[in-house]
């Protein structure tokens, strides 16, 4: 279920090279993946409360205290633009050098309607009636997190689900249980 809500603020990761395939285009750092996700979250939050409008009733946590909520993810999109639009416009140049180019070429203020629609769309797609109860409840858990943390938490499991080469070919160490 939370795949499901977390698929539309993570469309890069399907142009990114999968495992098996020719490694195309640079990798996503952890970072760009969260500035990606914080630019992406207003847009995503609303395509959420419009899917679940039929759904859900109008005292439920995204209606209640969904102006506050997206208030929080609109002021953590702001300065995020700049990292996450150079990330948007490699994603798109794996597949298409020219759109690469020409997204890579555009501001803030006229690639954002596009990237909201991308969203929108795959919200409509992806989430379905069936699991609007459980994105309500799982954004009422997630709501004391500050916006840059929880697009932090899903950058980093971005980059965790990327790790190919295991936790110890990656540096990290190993906690002995003996």
């Amino acid at each position: 279920m939370m795949k499901r809500f977390l698929a539309p603020v993570m469309f890069v990761s399907v142009s990114l090279p999968q495992p098996g395939m020719a490694q195309q285009a640079p990798e996503m750092s952890e970072e760009e993946v969260a500035a990606f996700v914080r630019v992406a979250l207003p847009g995503a939050f609303r395509s959420v409360q419009e899917k679940c409008r039929g759904t859900l009733q109008p005292d439920a946590y995204i209606y209640a205290s969904g102006d506050e909520l997206l208030a929080r993810f609109e002021q953590a999109s702001g300065d995020a633009w700049p990292q996450a639009a150079e990330m948007i416009a490699r994603s798109a140049s794996r597949n298409n050098p020219a759109m690469g180019e020409v997204m890579a070429g555009m501001p803030p203020e006229v690639l954002q309607p596009f990237v909201d629609e991308m969203i929108a769309g795959m919200v409509t797609r992806e989430i379905q009636d069936r699991h609007c109860a459980q994105i309500d409840q799982a954004l009422e858990l997630l709501d004391p997190l500050p916006p840059e943390n929880l697009a932090a938490l899903i950058g980093m499991a971005y980059a965790i689900s990327q790790d190919r080469d295991g936790p110890e070919q990656a540096g990290a160490t190993r906690v002995s249980s003996q």
